[in-house]
Formats: structure tokens, C-alpha cells, sequence
């Protein structure tokens, strides 16, 4: 089933798949927000819904985990394809007899379900279809992927909302994940069925539990490596999503579509981080990779000295702009490492599991990093350039921290 190379048959598949139907999730979310602030003309509203809907992610990924240990992959990706596209074709006959703010708050949260379950199935498959040499290349791609999405996908989505009626543009996304459907029934993925002892649900619990014991008990240096990821989104993600509109918006008080760009920096990053990979990957082991955790973190200095020393707007906001994509970018390098090495150093009947435990400790950190960053600069909002240094200090040693649980490792 494996190849030697990333691009057999059944990866670029997946791939295909992904790009159908994570651009089609992109534009639906997106498209969804323009509705709402349409239809109601308040940003606080799908501000709420959004919060809401997230929160089934972080809680039922570990499950989404469970189920991907315990079934077919493939199985459980055309399947919930599938679903999500006769959802949105429900949706759209019903909004089109009567608007409904409530029924888009559930339609979100079903999405948000969904994604809690698909994704655990995708990240799980990835070892399964290349060969262990090709994983970390085949993993930058699926970054790569994910990083055009989100910033493609809401631009899309801009031009078809203007253009087209909203229930065509919920056609085209439902078609998306019909689409993406039909090419996972091509695609295979190995499957060895586990045998089940007990209830449903008491094999659900057990294996949660089996998880957690892997990570927190059986591989130490895997849940260090964990804090670590969790800190890292903590300090920069967090950061990044509240300190940018902050310094756009307030600090150099530009234009809206100025922050837009500074978005878009973000996934262009990301990219860029998985197009550089594979010349790292020949240079430096995983012991090494820390590296690349203190060049992002180095990268907050410029913003920091940008907007400490203003003399020319669009000189600073040139710098800022310049300096989040280097910071993303090497922040992404980093997060591919880890990834891999999760993936080489888990059974793949625990894939699954594990993985979407990851996610959910590093997802919970997110929120959390946005309210605390949320306080600090309502506070500190004469000195925005003191949050951007504090955190590049306290991220560069979390990265000396890194070096040392990696050495461990290697």
C-alpha cells in the first residue's frame, strides 16, 4: 500500500479530497458570516455563534479519535462527506423558505461536529499511505493545503457571495463534498478491525483513557513535546490573532482591508514554512528543530521595534506585515517536526486517538491565549510594542526548553 514516493495513488486522493473539501468548508463558514452580518447587521451575533460552534470540536475530537482506531477511515471520510452534503442541500431548501438566525446556528454547530470527527480520520491515514521517509514531506503537504484554504477560501467565497444568490453558493459547497465523496470511494486505506469486549460506550471510554495513558504515562517526552505545542499556540498563535487587528486597526489606524492583508500574511507563512521543509529536512534532525522555534520567536522583535519606533506608517506596517510571515513560516517548520514525530512514534491503532488528543490540549490553549492577550492589550493598549517583546522573550525560552526535551528524544 505504501510508495516510495509522496505522490502514489491513494495520497494524492486524499489530497484532491482535502483541497475539494476543505475550500468548500471555507467558503461555506465564510459565506455563513456574510449572511448573518447581512441579514442582521451585527458582528457580535456570528461572533457568538462562531464561539459556540467551536466548542464541539475541541470537546468531541477525542472521540472523532476513537472512532478512527476503531473503524475505516476511508469509511468514515465518504460518509461524513456525504452527510455534510445532503445537510447543505437540507439547509438551503430551508432557508430559502424562511431566513432563520437559529438554523445557521445549528447547521454551524452540525458542521463543527462533523469536523470533530473527520479530521482525527484524515490525520490518522496520512502514515498509512506513504512511505516513513516521505511522512514529513507528505505532512508539509497537507499544511500547505490546509494554510491555502484558509486564505483562498474566504476570498472565494467574497466573490461568489457578491455574485451569486446565497443559495447557489450553498449548492456549489454541497457539490464540494459530494465531489470529494466520489474520490474517497476510489482511494484505499489499510484497515485491521479491532475487536470490541464491551458497550459501545464503554470501549469509547476505555480507549480515551488508553489515549491519554500513551501520552501523559508510556511516552513522557511526547507529552512534553505536547506543552510544548500547546505554549507555542498559546504565545503565537494567540498573539498573532489578537495583537495584528490591534496594531492594523488601532495602533496605525489603517484601513479594514490593511488587517485583510495581514490575515492573508498568516497562511502565506504557512506555505512558505511547508515550501522551505523539505531543504531543512536535509539539514536538520529533529533534535535541531527547535531552531526553528526560536526564529519565530525572534521574529516578534521587529513587530515589537516597528510599532515602538513610529515614524512612518506604512514603513512600520511594511515590517509587521514582513515580519509575521517569517514568524509563521518558521512556526510552521516547527509544528511539521513535531507532527511527524507524533505520527512515527504512535502505533496506528492508537492514531487516531492520540492525534485528536493533541488537538483538543492544543486547540483549548487557543481561546485561552486570545482572552488573556484580549485583557493585556485593553491594558497595556499605550504600549502594545511591550506585549510583542514580553512574549518574544518568554517564547524564546520556551524554545531553549524545547532543545532539551528534544535532545532527550533524539
Amino acid at each position: 500500500m505504501k510508495k516510495h514516493y509522496v505522490w502514489n495513488k491513494n495520497f494524492t486522493l486524499l489530497v484532491i479530497g482535502q483541497i475539494i473539501s476543505l475550500f468548500g468548508n471555507a467558503m461555506l463558514r465564510f459565506s455563513l458570516s456574510l449572511y448573518v452580518l447581512d441579514t442582521t447587521g451585527s458582528a457580535s451575533a456570528f461572533a457568538t455563534i462562531l464561539a459556540i460552534s467551536m466548542i464541539p470540536t475541541i470537546l468531541l475530537s477525542p472521540v472523532g479519535g476513537v472512532l478512527a482506531d476503531r473503524m475505516s477511515r476511508r469509511h468514515i471520510m465518504i460518509l461524513l462527506d456525504c452527510f455534510t452534503g445532503f445537510l447543505l442541500l437540507g439547509f438551503t431548501y430551508l432557508i430559502t423558505q424562511a431566513s432563520s438566525l437559529a438554523l445557521v446556528a445549528i447547521t454551524m454547530i452540525v458542521l463543527s461536529i462533523i469536523q470533530s470527527f473527520y479530521q482525527p480520520a484524515v490525520q490518522a491515514s496520512i502514515p498509512l499511505l506513504v512511505d516513513e521517509e516521505k511522512l514529513m514531506q507528505a505532512n508539509g503537504i497537507t499544511v500547505q493545503v490546509n494554510a491555502l484554504a484558509t486564505l483562498l477560501g474566504p476570498i472565494l467565497g467574497g466573490v461568489l457571495f457578491s455574485l451569486l444568490p446565497f443559495a447557489t453558493l450553498l449548492i456549489i459547497s454541497a457539490a464540494c463534498f459530494l465531489f470529494s465523496s466520489l474520490l474517497e470511494c476510489i482511494m484505499q486505506i489499510p484497515f485491521v478491525p479491532q475487536k470490541r469486549k464491551d458497550t459501545f460506550l464503554k470501549s469509547t471510554w476505555q480507549d480515551l483513557k488508553a489515549g491519554m495513558q500513551f501520552v501523559y504515562c508510556d511516552r513522557p517526552t511526547l507529552f512534553k513535546l505536547l506543552m510544548i505545542l500547546a505554549l507555542l499556540n498559546f504565545i503565537l498563535s494567540s498573539l498573532m490573532s489578537v495583537g495584528l487587528p490591534v496594531i492594523s486597526n488601532i495602533t496605525l489606524a489603517l484601513d479594514p482591508v490593511y488587517f485583510g492583508w495581514l490575515q492573508a500574511g498568516i497562511g502565506i507563512g504557512s506555505i512558505i514554512g511547508a515550501m522551505l521543509l523539505p531543504i531543512f529536512q536535509k539539514r536538520f534532525q529533529l533534535a535541531h528543530s527547535y531552531i526553528f522555534l526560536m526564529l519565530a520567536s525572534l521574529f516578534l522583535f521587529p513587530i515589537g521595534l516597528a510599532i515602538m519606533f513610529l515614524n512612518s506608517v506604512y514603513v512600520s506596517y511594511a515590517i509587521v506585515f514582513a515580519a509575521s510571515i517569517l514568524c509563521m513560516a518558521f512556526a510552521a517548520i516547527f509544528n511539521i517536526y513535531a507532527q511527524t514525530y507524533l505520527q512515527h512514534n504512535t502505533p496506528n491503532e492508537m492514531l487516531g486517538k492520540v492525534s485528536s488528543f493533541v488537538t483538543m490540549i492544543v486547540m483549548c490553549t487557543y481561546p485561552l491565549g486570545q482572552a488573556v492577550y484580549g485583557v493585556l492589550f485593553d491594558v497595556l493598549d499605550a504600549l502594545p510594542y511591550l506585549i510583542f517583546m514580553v512574549a518574544a522573550f518568554i517564547s524564546i525560552g520556551i524554545s531553549l526548553r524545547c532543545r532539551s526535551i528534544l535532545k532527550v528524544i533524539e
